[in-house]
């Protein structure tokens, strides 16, 4: 028997890596995002407590440099809010864009890979059937010769 060869192994193995690559930059990405996402939670903090600050100021005697130190310091930090918040959810419209394209990379994989499971069957069944068709060659010529 003849032994199997996927002429398109070679596709295979590229289609392979190819997936893996989209996966660790979907890995890297996620990264990102998380790590977007712990900065906007410390901003977060950082704003609202600003905003408390700000708030027990107006309660005491007024310091009116030390409250328009605070009122800009609290806007500068609503701003990077906003700014911090954009961040997230364009890195969080990137990692959907490259899950698409792990998921797509891991598709066209699959694809090849059975591809070549039908073709590794194909192979067989021709093995098969030629291996039946010599036993029959074999059993006639005995029937021939007794």
């Amino acid at each position: 028997m003849a032994r199997f060869r996927f002429r398109l192994e070679a596709l295979l193995r590229l289609r392979r890596q190819a997936e893996d690559l989209k996966l660790k930059a979907l890995a890297e990405s996620r990264e990102l995002l998380r790590q977007h996402r712990t900065d906007l939670e410390a901003v977060r903090t950082e704003h609202s407590s600003a905003l408390l600050d700000l708030a027990r100021a107006r309660l005491g005697p007024v310091n009116a440099f030390r409250a328009r130190l605070l009122h800009r310091h609290v806007g500068c930090l609503s701003a990077s809010c906003r700014a911090q918040a954009a961040q997230v959810e364009a890195q969080g419209a990137e990692v959907e864009r490259r899950l698409a394209q792990a998921v797509e990379a891991a598709r066209e994989r699959r694809l090849l890979e059975k591809l070549r499971e039908r073709r590794l069957a194909e192979a067989a069944r021709q093995a098969q059937a030629q291996e039946a068709a010599l036993m029959d060659e074999i059993a006639q010529g005995r029937r021939r010769n007794s």
